[in-house]
């Protein structure tokens, strides 16, 4: 066994499933394994390897995403970056659906898109505007008076 072997065989009472989801990763190949060993050997100089070898997985496991955190300030900040532009390159691309989503469709009318989801979305669209458009159309209430001449 080296000696670098000895200071890192408390890392076995790791469990990197929890520590990647614990960084809202999708897999641990998104660690690089340079970031991991250096974090490794960081928590071993700061805390011994006999002391980390007592302590509780979980308590490991924090003090190791903890460094990861640190280490990968600017992967997690891209990462989180990308995730919100996904989610609203879709809110934008999926019609809102405010008062409910159930309206009639007519399958007659699914046919004539041959399997476009362009035209589909479209069409969709336009029938959700249109109910909405009747919804604002009953709100509008206006009582003529056709007693009297306003000048």
């Amino acid at each position: 066994m080296t000696e670098n072997d000895k200071e890192l065989r408390w890392t076995v009472i790791l469990d990197w499933l929890n520590i990647v989801s614990k960084l809202n990763l999708s897999n641990i190949n998104q660690i690089s394994e340079i970031k991991k060993l250096k974090a490794l050997r960081r928590i071993t100089k700061i805390y011994g390897s006999e002391k980390l070898i007592t302590l509780e997985p979980e308590n490991l496991e924090e003090i190791v995403v903890k460094e990861l955190k640190e280490l990968m300030k600017k992967e997690l900040a891209l990462l989180a970056r990308k995730e919100k532009e996904r989610i609203e390159n879709l809110q934008s691309k999926v019609m809102p659906f405010r008062g409910g989503g159930v309206f009639k469709l007519d399958p007659k009318d699914l046919k004539q898109f041959n399997g476009d989801p362009e035209k589909l979305l479209k069409h969709l669209y336009k029938k959700f505007r249109e109910k909405e458009e009747d919804k604002d159309e009953d709100k509008k209430e206006y009582k003529e008076d056709n007693d009297f001449y306003f000048i």
